[in-house]
C-alpha cells in the first residue's frame, strides 16, 4: 500500500531583525503526532536571498526535524558590530505546526524590548488595527507578481485623515513608523492596508518606545458584518505597577456598540479604575471605521489586580488589550492579548 501524500503547508513571517541590537527567534511547535519538517527561507527587502547567522554559520535557508509533541527553535547571533539587517521570511512544513517569530532589541546583553510575529498561513489583501503615529508597520509581497499597497488612516470617529499608496515589487519586503509614512504628527484610530495582490503584514505599538508589542493581525476573520460577537481576554493587570488598555476597532459600514465586563481570578466581577470611576463593565459606542479605547487608571499604591473580560459586541470588531508594566511614570514592559472569539477545549 502506498504511503499517504504529504501536504505543504506555508508560513509567513512579515518582518525580520537580525544584527546590531537586534536579534531573531524562529520557533516551531509539532502538537500532532507524526513528525514534522520546515524549511525556512530568509529574504531581504529587495526579495534576494538573506544570509542570517545562527551559531557561527550564515544562512539563508535552515531545516529543522520536528517530532511528533517536539519544538524547534532557533535564534540569530549577537553580530553588534554588524549593520541591522531586515526582511522577511518563508517556511514550508510537511504538517501542521505553531510558528511564530520573535525580534529582540538589545543594549549590550540585555534585552530592551521585543515582539512576536504569528505567522501567517496565507498572504491576504485587507487589514485592519489599530494605530497611532508611533505604529510600525512592515509588510511583505511573497508573491510572483508586484503590488500596489495603500495605506489608508482614520481617526477615532472613523474619519480618513491620510492616505498614500506604494508600490511592493515582487518578494520585496518594507516597514516604515506611519508618522513618517503618511506625513502625520499625531493621531490615533487606525490604520487600514488594501493591496492589489496578496501580501503579508505586522503591526506593532510603539507608542511607549523602546518597549514595543505586535498587535492584533489584521487580516479579515470571516466574521459575518452586523452579526452579534463576544470577546475573550485571557489575562488582566492594574494597579501597583499595572495597567491595561482595551482596544476595539471597527472596520464595518455600521456602528457597533461593545459591553465589556471584568472578572477577578475566582469569577466574581472585578471593579476598575477608569478616569477615577470603578467599575465592573463599560460600554463603549464604536463608530463605522472607528476606534475605542480604554486605559486603566494609574494606581501605584494600590494591590495589584487580576483576572479576566469579556465583550458582547453587536457586530464583529478587531479586540484586543494591551497590559503594561511601569517604573513610576515610565513604561518598561509590555504584552498584547488577541481577543478569542470562541473558548477552546
Amino acid at each position: 500500500m502506498a504511503a499517504p501524500a504529504q501536504t505543504t503547508l506555508n508560513y509567513y513571517f512579515a518582518h525580520i531583525a537580525a544584527a546590531d541590537v537586534w536579534r531573531t527567534t524562529f520557533t516551531y511547535v509539532n502538537a500532532s503526532t507524526q513528525t514534522v519538517t520546515c524549511g525556512t527561507s530568509f529574504f531581504s527587502d529587495s526579495g534576494s536571498p538573506l544570509s542570517l547567522t545562527f551559531n557561527g554559520i550564515s544562512l539563508s535557508s535552515t531545516s529543522d526535524v520536528i517530532p511528533a509533541g517536539g519544538t524547534a527553535r532557533r535564534q540569530t547571533d549577537a553580530q553588534p558590530n554588524l549593520p541591522v539587517v531586515t526582511g522577511w521570511a518563508s517556511a514550508a512544513c510537511t504538517g501542521p505546526v505553531k510558528a511564530s517569530s520573535l525580534f529582540r532589541r538589545y543594549n549590550g546583553n540585555t534585552p530592551q524590548a521585543e515582539a512576536s510575529v504569528i505567522a501567517m498561513t496565507a498572504p491576504a489583501t485587507q487589514f485592519v488595527t489599530y494605530a497611532d503615529q508611533l505604529t510600525g508597520v512592515a509588510y511583505a509581497n511573497p508573491s510572483s507578481t508586484a503590488a500596489t499597497v495603500t495605506f489608508t488612516a482614520k481617526d477615532v470617529t472613523g474619519a480618513v485623515i491620510a492616505s498614500k499608496s506604494i508600490a511592493l515589487p515582487a518578494g520585496a519586503h518594507g516597514a516604515q513608523n506611519l508618522g513618517p509614512l503618511l506625513g502625520l504628527g499625531s493621531f490615533q484610530g487606525s490604520i487600514a492596508i488594501a493591496s492589489t495582490t496578496p501580501i503579508v503584514s505586522l503591526s506593532l505599538n510603539a507608542e511607549a518606545s523602546p518597549v514595543i508589542s505586535s498587535l492584533p493581525p489584521g487580516q479579515p476573520d470571516n466574521s459575518a458584518a452586523g452579526s452579534p460577537a463576544t470577546y475573550y481576554f485571557a489575562h488582566i493587570a492594574a494597579a501597583d505597577v499595572w495597567r491595561t488598555t482595551f482596544t476595539y476597532v471597527n472596520a464595518g459600514t455600521g456602528a457597533v456598540t461593545c459591553t465589556t465586563s471584568f472578572y477577578s481570578d475566582s469569577g466574581s466581577p472585578l471593579p476598575l479604575s477608569f478616569n477615577g470611576a470603578a467599575v465592573s463593565s463599560t460600554t463603549d459606542a464604536i463608530p463605522a471605521g472607528g476606534t475605542a479605547r480604554r486605559q486603566t487608571d494609574s494606581q501605584p499604591g494600590s494591590p495589584v489586580q487580576t483576572g479576566w473580560a469579556m465583550a458582547n459586541c453587536t457586530g464583529p470588531v478587531k479586540a484586543s488589550s494591551l497590559f503594561r508594566r511601569y517604573t513610576g511614570s515610565v513604561a518598561i514592559a509590555e504584552a498584547s492579548v488577541i481577543a478569542m472569539n470562541a473558548t477552546a477545549s
